[in-house]
């Protein structure tokens, strides 16, 4: 976990400064019934990053997700919409 980081606001990965902030992760938490050899069900987890997001009321390449003040909602039966893009390598 020490070498994994987050980025976002990346839209070019050729353009070094044109936007992006690259944050350390240290803590990750599964889901807990993830079982990768079962395949891609419940496959995600929450990253928690330090610092925090700066997200400047200018910058509309990064947006917030809005979670819910009741933390016993579950959204079951709900239409979601999540959107992002990710890798398993590294990117140097």
């Amino acid at each position: 976990m020490q070498n994994l980081k987050v980025v976002v606001g990346e839209h070019n990965l050729n353009i070094l400064g044109d936007g992006e902030q690259t944050f350390s992760v240290v803590k990750i938490t599964a889901h807990p019934q993830f079982n990768k050899t079962l395949g891609f069900d419940y496959d995600f987890a929450v990253l928690q990053i330090s610092p925090s997001v700066i997200i400047p009321l200018t910058n509309a390449k990064v947006g917030i997700v809005c979670l819910p003040p009741d933390v016993t909602e579950t959204f079951a039966n709900y239409k979601l919409t999540a959107s992002g893009w990710g890798s398993y390598s590294q990117h140097k």
